[in-house]
């Protein structure tokens, strides 16, 4: 790594003399040594040029270049024009560029289906929100209306195309359900105006100019997303927050708008020298600095240096982690590896969103944390512990392991768009309350002392764990940072950012078993639908018998509906199985149809062509009812 020896010893004595003889920020800025072969020349990937990020690079390399006051830069900041997000990252991972910014999701999700990635962090940039712009006209006021509409979301590689697809997905949503279109800038507004799109997404910081320009029209508005709904995103309190955009925000804009924000994280190739990383962090960091970003949009420099290295979702460069060391802003957290051997799970409730889980949890850790090493306080975020006892103390090696025998009464959100098709994830969240995520930090136990891989499907689960009408389809364990939305009313905490925990998630995917739902759901419907197709084989003189089946029919479906809902959660939309019941109060009202049309014929052309209409009905009915349940059942399962 070219420079990296010296890179070293500069930023060591660049800190050394900041904590000597200044405050604050270390100063490396004015006045710090240059790398010996002049300035190091580092790409930095951002966005399309009209965008913030692409305005944000510039803004960053003038910084660099104004800090020495005319000497020779330290760094020789070249800014690329890219598709933004998810194209910067790729570029970064090729080593076709040095540094990129790319939103905090986007990082987070490749670091989850990626371990190794050859990404480092080195500092939160500014906050960004989604914003989802709708035409009055249409009377659009959820998301879960979108279905079928043609929404703008940028670039393929940008990342509010990808912001955009997962939350449409947490809405039960997506591509296959939703044209999304690539129109921006005035374009965009015109094909609005025209009624070409339905609706435009956004990510970006508050308030953001396209939006602004567009909510000045008085057929647009802002849609609010469900935070329920987003919090079923894994990125979740990790690299996405459910937010809001406050009100007053843009033009007649009366009151808050819940949606979610992510963050503008600035990433760099592991092999950038330390100093360089230092560099960056200076000119982002100090005071001047932050002023002539904001000249540029004043979320620019909103964060500080405390809020720079707070839950990023990848690895801190060794040279930014040098810096936010030096700078008392980050020490490295003990490494707490844990993980839990799940005994049971009872009382499983989807209508009231509750479970009981019985598991052993274990700690397990090298060095000193605190001042009590023979115990860990710990709390279960999603749930209450029924009870929590002490199974195991040992020290060996320097290790210090706990375990305990935890029962907790859980909660959890259901989606049941799919419903009777349905996944559902049962999870564990452990947080400790003593601990930030500075001084202690949660990793997922996925190995043995040995270093040979565990098999959670085996390792994890009692070989006799079963749970009534569903199959267990996964296990999985991760941990990261997270970050409350408030301070909690703390004078520190207001004053000095909020502080964000660690916490360790267990997953149970279950699936539920479709036999049962065969056999006391579709069946008996089947069987009063097929009842009232009886109807076709009977003498059309018989109108009042015919007339009586078709109706008790439909009344018995009508209760049989009833009886199926009451057995889910009030949710306000349609779940599968509704579906199901659609299609067959369908079939059964045209079957009164027929009957009153066959009558009809009968007395005005005769017994035969009421006969014929019988005939058609014969086929024609089981058809329109089998063939688009089968397609419903079969395109779910």
């Amino acid at each position: 790594m070219r420079g990296t020896s010296a890179s070293r010893l500069l930023l060591a004595a660049a800190l050394l003399g900041s904590l000597l003889f200044g405050g604050g920020v270390p100063a490396f800025a004015d006045g710090a040594p240059h790398i010996n072969e002049g300035p190091y020349h580092l790409r930095i990937g951002t966005g399309p040029e009209a965008g913030l990020y692409h305005a944000y690079g510039v803004a960053l390399a003038k910084n660099l270049d104004s800090s020495y006051q005319g000497a020779r830069p330290l760094v020789d900041l070249e800014v690329l024009e890219t598709e933004a997000s998810v194209d910067n990252l790729e570029r970064l991972r090729a080593g076709r560029v040095g540094a990129a910014i790319v939103q905090s999701d986007v990082a987070f999700d490749a670091a989850r289906t990626e371990p190794d990635l050859p990404v480092r962090a080195v500092a939160a940039l500014f906050p960004e929100h989604l914003h989802v712009v709708v035409r009055r006209d249409l009377g659009i006021r959820t998301v879960g209306q979108l279905r079928g509409r043609r929404i703008a979301v940028g670039g393929v590689k940008s990342g509010t195309r990808y912001t955009a697809v997962q939350v449409l997905r947490a809405h039960g949503l997506g591509p296959e359900t939703c044209t999304l279109l690539d129109v921006r800038g005035d374009r965009l507004a015109k094909a609005l105006e025209r009624g070409e799109i339905d609706a435009a997404m956004f990510v970006g910081p508050v308030p953001l100019a396209p939006v602004a320009k567009l909510l000045e029209k008085p057929g647009l508005t802002l849609l609010p997303l469900d935070p329920e709904r987003l919090r079923t995103l894994p990125s979740e309190g990790a690299a996405l927050a459910v937010d809001a955009i406050a009100a007053g925000s843009y033009p007649g804009q009366k009151a808050a708008v819940p949606t979610a924000s992510v963050r503008a994280l600035l990433l760099v190739a592991p092999d950038v020298p330390d100093l360089v990383v230092a560099e960056l962090i200076v000119n982002v960091a100090r005071e001047a600095a932050r002023k002539r970003l904001q000249l540029v949009h004043r979320a620019f420099g909103r964060y500080g240096l405390h809020e720079l290295a707070r839950q990023l979702p990848l690895p801190l460069h060794p040279g930014a982690l040098s810096y936010y060391r030096e700078s008392q802003v980050y020490r490295l957290p003990v490494r707490v590896y844990t993980s839990l051997y799940l005994l049971a799970v009872s009382n499983l409730d989807i209508k009231n969103g509750s479970y009981t889980m019985d598991f052993y949890l274990w700690f397990r850790w090298k060095g000193r944390l605190g001042e009590k090493d023979d115990e860990l306080a710990f709390e279960v975020i999603n749930g209450q512990i029924e009870r929590a006892e002490l199974q195991a103390v040992e020290r060996y090696g320097g290790w210090t392991y706990l375990a305990y025998r935890v029962v907790a009464n859980m909660r959890g959100n259901f989606p049941l768009h799919r419903y009777p098709f349905d996944h559902q994830v049962l999870a564990i969240q452990i947080e400790p309350p003593d601990y930030g995520s500075t001084e202690l930090e949660f990793v997922p136990d996925d190995h043995h002392l040995d270093g040979s891989p565990r098999d959670l499907r085996k390792e994890a689960l009692h070989p006799g764990l079963t749970i009534s009408d569903w199959r267990i389809e996964d296990v999985r364990q991760r941990a990261y940072p997270f970050l409350y939305p408030t301070d909690f009313g703390s004078p520190y905490e207001a004053t000095q950012g909020r502080t964000p925990y660690s916490r360790y998630v267990f997953e149970l995917e279950l699936g539920r078993v479709l036999v049962p739902y065969v056999v006391k759901s579709i069946l008996p419907l089947t069987i009063i639908v097929a009842m009232s197709f009886v109807v076709f084989f009977i003498d059309p003189r018989e109108f009042e018998v015919q007339a009586g089946i078709v109706i008790t029919a439909l009344l018995s479906c009508v209760a049989f509906h009833i009886s199926q809902a009451d057995a889910l959660p009030e949710v306000g939309y349609l779940v599968t199985a509704d579906k199901f019941f659609l299609v067959s109060y369908l079939v059964i009202f045209f079957a009164l149809v027929e009957v009153v049309l066959e009558n009809h014929f009968f007395h005005s052309r005769g017994r035969e062509a009421a006969q014929r209409i019988d005939r058609w009905a014969r086929v024609l009915f089981p058809l329109g009812f089998v063939v688009p349940v089968a397609y419903i059942f079969f395109s779910q399962a």
